[in-house]
């Protein structure tokens, strides 16, 4: 959604109705594309990657739980560039 937003919001500030609209048809016909190719890949290709997952199931828990502690640290991190100014009272 961000993205739609960013996209219609610039071609309305920038070119005018005709502009608008071919950008908006533009990206609605890309992201078609690009869905149709995702649904159309999942069920055609679904016992293939059922089967490709399936070693993988063991680990899913413990990848899972390593991505969110990258997260957090990752959060932890970028928060922690803005203490100092917080704490100073701005």
């Amino acid at each position: 959604m961000p993205i739609f937003l960013a996209v219609v919001g610039a071609s309305l500030a920038t070119a005018g109705l005709a502009g608008s609209v071919t950008m908006f048809f533009s990206y609605a016909a890309g992201m078609a594309t690009v869905l149709m190719s995702v649904a159309l890949g999942a069920a055609l290709l679904k016992g293939a990657v059922a089967q490709w997952f399936q070693p993988l199931v063991p680990y899913v828990h413990r990848l899972g739980a390593g991505l969110l502690v990258l997260a957090g640290l990752y959060l932890i991190w970028y928060q922690g560039r803005y203490l100092s100014l917080i704490l100073s009272g701005f």
